[in-house]
């Protein structure tokens, strides 16, 4: 993924509604001969209400005759934080309290019911709102840290829909409760465990085939590991630099991360959405295959491999007035013995769970969720993470503008580790825009 002045590994977690234009009632047909007492009930009934929109719809423009459209992208969320942490090694740390702004805008069209197109900038939360708690912003010195987030162009052709540039790919992403997502999911509280759990927002191709409700896709990202967000997901060190993730940024050269790790990902993935009337059901499988040259320079070190397999289910009652949903996976890769790359130690392992419930009626809804993450480290190590969330949300604007309440925690519960864990709960009240 591009950045200005900070990298970022992030989700794109809301989906926005492409909005549909407006039905057209058929005029009626003329009376036949001799039928003068035909009555117009139509005619005669009081006008119906226009359905109400949402802004994305009306700010949509659409051709009908050749299926195109362009609308805007504008996403912006505004929060008052409540920080509390605690920690088994620091009786001392202090409350805190903070506001935040995360934004996105772009563009998004497509033309001819053949080709779709979307580009997305974020404005950063900024600094780490957990491990050091709320700063505030992603602006000091007058520099704003902005990220791009999805920025693709993909064709749809009998069934098939090829995606290039960098995009989420759908089945990589846990069913998570729409009321917690006040941050649209980049707040620590809700993207670390998605993150671990194999969420894939990344630079690459994706091919998928689309039947009945049913999915089928292969996705290949290759290059350096910052292009996608499963780096941050592999475990252990891949040189004396550190991890997938870090090690590139620790090797900044002219602004360019370092280059001399090279990952191939290849991820056969499925997904089913189905709608039964007042009963929806929406499962998503994949497994994410690592493919890890830890130094390009020589060819005495050891190739690194290893996988994903994750699976998420959701259940939609009356309605959807009722959501359920849940999810598992399970990781593992080898780890070199750092420093030196010619040797394999203890295989990291991992896997993560989560269990969740929304309750919607009219503009107000409420709902949460449980993730729970293990990493298992080699030699008896263990470290145990849960995450909670719990939200409220009532729509001022339905599906434009909303007003939100929610509760956050991390707790760490840690085997044979000697470093010293920060545990933290939030409150966060939030008012945001989709568009």
């Amino acid at each position: 993924m591009n950045a200005i002045h900070t990298s970022s590994l992030a989700l794109a977690l809301v989906a926005l509604p492409l909005g549909l234009a407006p039905a057209v009632r058929a005029a009626d047909p003329a009376p036949a001969p001799g039928d003068d007492a035909r009555v117009d009930l139509a005619a005669e009934a009081p006008a119906a209400e226009p359905a109400q929109r949402t802004l994305s719809e009306i700010f949509t423009w659409r051709d009908a005759p050749t299926g195109s459209y362009v609308k805007p992208v504008l996403q912006l969320s505004s929060s008052v934080v409540g920080y509390y942490p605690y920690s088994e090694g620091n009786d001392a740390l202090a409350d805190r309290s903070s506001t935040l702004l995360i934004s996105r805008f772009g563009i998004e069209g497509g033309a001819f019911d053949l080709v779709r197109f979307k580009t997305v900038w974020e404005r950063n939360l900024g600094y780490n709102i957990n491990r050091n708690g709320p700063l505030g912003t992603s602006i000091w010195e007058g520099t704003a840290s902005f990220s791009t987030r999805e920025t693709f162009i993909d064709v749809r052709k009998w069934g098939f829909t090829l995606t290039a540039g960098i995009f989420s790919e759908p089945a990589s992403v846990d069913f998570t409760s729409a009321h917690v997502l006040d941050m649209f999911g980049m707040d620590p509280f809700v993207r670390d465990p998605l993150l671990q759990s194999g969420a894939n927002l990344g630079q690459g191709v994706m091919l998928r085939y689309d039947i009945a409700g049913v999915s089928i896709g292969l996705t290949y990202t290759g290059g350096n590991p910052l292009v996608t967000s499963l780096s941050g997901s592999f475990g252990g060190d891949v040189t004396a630099a550190g991890s997938l993730y870090d090690a590139p940024l620790r090797d900044l050269s002219s602004g360019l991360p370092g280059s001399n790790i090279s990952v191939d990902i290849v991820s056969p993935s499925v997904t089913f959405q189905k709608d039964f009337g007042d009963f929806s059901l929406g499962v998503r499988a994949a497994a994410q295959y690592y493919f890890i040259d830890a130094d390009v320079t020589q060819d005495k070190d050891q190739p690194l491999d290893g996988f994903n397999y994750r699976f998420s289910a959701q259940v939609g009652l009356l309605d959807d007035m009722v959501r359920v949903f849940g999810g598992y996976s399970r990781r593992g890769n080898r780890q070199l013995a750092v420093p030196d790359l010619t040797k394999y130690k203890d295989d990291f392992e991992g896997r993560t769970w989560n269990v969740g419930v929304d309750f919607n009626y009219g503009d107000f809804g409420i709902g949460g969720g449980i993730h729970s993450v293990r990493r298992l480290l080699g030699d008896n190590t263990a470290v145990d993470t849960t995450y909670v969330n719990v939200g409220a949300t009532y729509w001022i604007v339905p599906g434009s503008v909303a007003a939100g309440l929610r509760y956050a925690s991390i707790a760490w519960d840690k085997l044979n580790i000697t470093r010293v864990y920060t545990d933290a709960e939030t409150i966060i009240g939030s008012l945001r825009l989709l568009l």
